[in-house]
Formats: structure tokens, C-alpha cells, sequence
């Protein structure tokens, strides 16, 4: 499944953002973002279903493609929301940065779902081995 997503990824053009107009603090600069918290939730509940299906050892497909299109929507709001922004309080600069924020949310979070994923397979492989069980052969491969 992986492997289909990854076939169809194509490398982007380079960005450059000019972040000049942003405003700067004592020695670099210090974007705070808010990000929606239904984005987040719909995010954290979209992981966990991707996770438990990359992470398992049989062949399963996601439980809840409800789930990805609650995703989707509340990313295409927040986004909307931010847009719109321009004709109110903020420069188009500030808003094509602030955009990334999402974007930055997103792979944190998969990073740290995969890293307490690893680190919680390793603990169990060691676990399993001290105890000279059959089970840990299933776990080390997907440790490994």
C-alpha cells in the first residue's frame, strides 16, 4: 500500500520564501501558528488509522475512509479561513508561510507516531525475547 503512494510522488519544484516582512525576535525569527483544533484532531484519528494499517503484519485496507475525508475538509476550512485572512490582517507573504504550518504538524506528528511506535516494538521485542517467546520473531520484523 505504501508503495502505491510513494510511486506516484514526483519531486517538487525548489521553494523560495522571502520572509523579510515577517516579524522578527531578539535573534531569529519566532512564528507561532495555531492550527484549527478539529484539523488536529482529524489528523491525530486519520494517523492512527494509517499507522495500525502500515504497522500490522496482515494485508488490511483503512477502516474509515470517513476519516480521511473529515481530514481533507477540515484541512480545505482552515486553509479557507487563512486565505481569507489576506483581506483583513494579514499580508500575502504572512500567509503562504503560515500555510506551511499545516504542513509541519503533519510530519511532526507522523515522525513522533512512528519514532513511539518503534520505540514500543523494541520494548516488546526485548520483553517477548527475555521470556524466550515465539512471538518475538513477528515483532522483530516489524522492527526491522
Amino acid at each position: 500500500m505504501l508503495e502505491e503512494y510513494l510511486s506516484e510522488l514526483k519531486t517538487p519544484e525548489p521553494l523560495l520564501l522571502n520572509i523579510t516582512e515577517l516579524p522578527r525576535g531578539v535573534d531569529n525569527y519566532h512564528i507561532d501558528a495555531k492550527l484549527s483544533p478539529k484539523f488536529r484532531a482529524d489528523f491525530k484519528k486519520l494517523l492512527n488509522g494509517y499507522l495500525t494499517l502500515e504497522t500490522s503484519q496482515k494485508q488490511q485496507r483503512l477502516k474509515n475512509d470517513k476519516d480521511k475525508k473529515l481530514f481533507q475538509d477540515s484541512y480545505v476550512d482552515m486553509m479557507t479561513v487563512l486565505i481569507n485572512r489576506v483581506k483583513t490582517d494579514l499580508k500575502p507573504e504572512e500567509v503562504t508561510f503560515l500555510q506551511f504550518a499545516a504542513y509541519r504538524h503533519i510530519l511532526d506528528g507522523t515522525k513522533s507516531a512512528l519514532d513511539d511506535f518503534i520505540k514500543d516494538a523494541r520494548a516488546r521485542l526485548t520483553e517477548l525475547r527475555s521470556k524466550s517467546s515465539g512471538k518475538a520473531l513477528g515483532v522483530q520484523d516489524q522492527v526491522f
